[in-house]
């Protein structure tokens, strides 16, 4: 018999960054650091290997596009 012991479920951010270009890049962001990033967020600035990016939220049908047709990911079931 094989027993395996799961760790308790934590918050957390995985991102996808679209360049200019169209280049992606994914990013993980842990709990503890999710309320300072949110915080930027909110404002409209991203800060992403020392750069300072402006970034936009996009509403629940966007943000399906852009995971569909642009990351090439699954559709979320709703």
């Amino acid at each position: 018999m094989w027993w395996r012991r799961w760790s308790e479920p934590e918050e957390g951010v995985h991102g996808f960054l679209v360049d200019k270009g169209g280049a992606i890049t994914d990013f993980l962001l842990d709990a503890e650091h999710l309320d300072d990033e949110l915080a930027d967020w909110n404002q409209g600035r991203f800060m992403y290997r020392g750069e300072v990016l402006h970034v936009s939220w996009l509403d629940d049908d966007a943000s399906q596009r852009v995971r569909v047709e642009t990351l090439g990911l699954d559709p979320l079931d709703e």
